[in-house]
């Protein structure tokens, strides 16, 4: 499981990355809302599906 949570925050580190080389101001709160709807909530659920699994 530990190998998992370094997986997801390594993603989330990409993320933040590659938000600083598109520019901070150009529409950076669309890109962000993208980014939440497209990886940040399915990533949440998978995370949250596979704790449960774990737990029975």
């Amino acid at each position: 499981m530990a190998n998992q949570n370094q997986q997801n925050r390594g993603q989330q580190g990409g993320q933040q990355d590659k938000r600083d080389q598109h520019g901070r101001q150009q529409n950076q709160q669309q890109w962000d809302d993208e980014q939440n709807q497209r990886g940040g909530q399915q990533q949440q659920k998978q995370q949250r599906d596979q704790n449960q699994k774990q737990q029975r």
